[in-house]
Parts: structure tokens; C-alpha cells; sequence
């Protein structure tokens, strides 16, 4: 019909801004029109492939640089055995950076023991027993700083309920073995402070 060669006709000439008449196809079939467009011109910016923002920093540069963790780790190592324990401490803060982990952590808890910081000192188990529950020398540490900081019962809560969660295999492992003794310490200290406050109440009692 004329209605539609003129829709038609129309149809080509806004097609022609973009492609040649010989890329679209326009054919009538009773009073409907079908056009058949071209594949995307590679020019058209709306369909461009977006690109990538060489500002960001590329997935490789967010990873931690274990190679460094390693090295500060290993010197921290060989300061703490030569007896620099302040030293140790700082690369092993330094590698914490680089890297957060339950072994470094564990070794600050060490270092700061010996430097008789004992609240650091247990800062620094506690932290590295949520990232690694399962390690054996924070637990220690954990239960030793509280035990040296006076909190006997919250260090004997802990190290129990620890001790009661080990398999029959950890239970017979060296390396449980040392929270399974100071449990067994915490439980004695325990018992000798009850046995004295027991004492000290009955002396006043009979004090005339």
C-alpha cells in the first residue's frame, strides 16, 4: 500500500546516516515492514567493549607479596634467637602488615612475653587463635599471659573448654601438650588460691 512504501521510503533515508543503502534490506509484505539492519558498526560507541581503568591497580599488586612476609619472618626468626626480642618484634609487626597471620602473630605473642608485656602479649594470641583456632602455641600463650596478669579463672575457663575440645589424637600430640600442662597448673593455682581464701576467711572468723 502507499501508507506503507512511504514508512518505507522514510525508514531508508534515516538509515542511510549510518549505513549504505546496499547493507539494509526493506521489504514489504501486506501492511507490515521488516527491516533487516546490518551487524554493529565497530565505530558505534554505545556497543564499544568498555575499557579498563588503567588506574586500578592490576589483581596480582592486592595479593600480599609473600616473599617479603617470608624474609622479614626469617630475620625476625634469627633476631629472636640471637636474644634481640624488641627487634624481632618490629619485623614481625612489619611483616603483619604485608601479610596478617596466625604464625606471625603467634610469634609476636612470644617476643612480647619476654619483654614482659603481658597485655600485648595476649592481644596478640587472642588475635591469632580467631584467625587460626586450631593453633596450639597461641593457646598457650593466651593461657600464660592471663595466668601472669592475675586473671586465673577466665585463663582456666578458657584453657579448659580448649583442652575438653581435643580429639583422643590431639589430646596424645606434643603439640597440645603444653596447654594441656598449663591446664593442669591453672587447675592446682586455682585450687591453692581457694584452699587460702578458705584459710584466711576461718582465721578471721576466729580472730577475737
Amino acid at each position: 500500500s502507499e501508507t506503507a512504501e512511504s514508512l518505507c521510503w522514510a525508514l531508508l533515508v534515516q538509515l542511510k546516516e549510518k549505513v549504505q543503502a546496499n547493507q539494509a534490506t526493506l521489504r514489504i509484505r501486506q501492511l507490515s515492514v521488516e527491516v533487516r539492519l546490518p551487524k554493529l558498526l565497530a565505530n558505534d560507541k554505545m556497543h564499544q567493549r568498555p575499557k579498563l581503568d588503567h588506574d586500578e591497580p592490576p589483581l596480582a599488586s592486592l595479593q600480599p607479596d609473600h616473599r617479603m612476609t617470608d624474609k622479614l619472618r626469617a630475620d625476625g626468626n634469627d633476631l629472636f634467637k640471637a636474644g634481640k626480642y624488641k627487634e624481632s618484634l618490629e619485623l614481625y609487626l612489619e611483616a603483619l602488615q604485608e601479610d596478617p597471620d596466625a604464625g606471625l602473630l603467634a610469634n609476636c605473642s612470644a617476643a612480647a612475653m619476654i619483654l614482659c608485656d603481658w597485655t600485648e602479649a595476649l592481644n596478640y594470641a587472642t588475635r591469632a587463635i580467631k584467625l587460626e583456632p586450631c593453633n596450639a602455641r597461641s593457646h598457650e600463650r593466651r593461657a600464660r599471659c592471663l595466668l601472669l596478669l592475675g586473671r586465673i579463672p577466665e585463663a582456666l575457663d578458657l584453657c579448659t573448654e580448649r583442652v575438653n575440645s581435643l580429639t583422643a589424637i590431639q589430646a596424645r600430640s606434643q603439640e597440645w601438650s603444653p596447654v594441656i600442662a598449663i591446664s593442669k597448673r591453672l587447675t592446682a593455682t586455682a585450687a591453692t588460691m581457694r584452699d587460702l581464701e578458705a584459710d584466711l576467711k576461718n582465721r578471721r572468723g576466729n580472730s577475737p
